[in-house]
């Protein structure tokens, strides 16, 4: 650990169950103090590479008068066009910005 005592840290964790079409976002204060859950939402509904959302919310994070450091990871869980329904391929695009 950098920069932290591990007594000061309390993770949140959650368990879900994701489906093709999802997106999982994992980040910093850095964006969650400068953006509401609906602007980055907004965002992650568009239709953007992963790479390209990161990109944005780093943006908006910093225009909004971000001062801290922002760490972005966004994964979009997608079918492979050429599985069949019975095999299922999921295929995460991920970006870190």
């Amino acid at each position: 650990l950098l920069g932290c005592k591990p007594e000061q840290l309390n993770p949140e964790v959650y368990k879900t169950r994701l489906e093709f079409g999802d997106a999982l976002l994992l980040c910093t204060d850095g964006l969650t103090g400068y953006l509401s859950e609906s602007q980055i939402g907004s965002i992650i509904a568009q239709n953007m590479s992963a790479e390209e959302s990161c990109h944005c919310l780093i943006d908006m994070a910093n225009d909004a008068g971000g001062r801290d450091n922002a760490t972005v990871i966004l994964a979009r869980f997608v079918q492979n066009d050429e599985a069949s329904t019975s095999e299922a391929v999921c295929a995460a695009e991920v970006s870190t910005a």
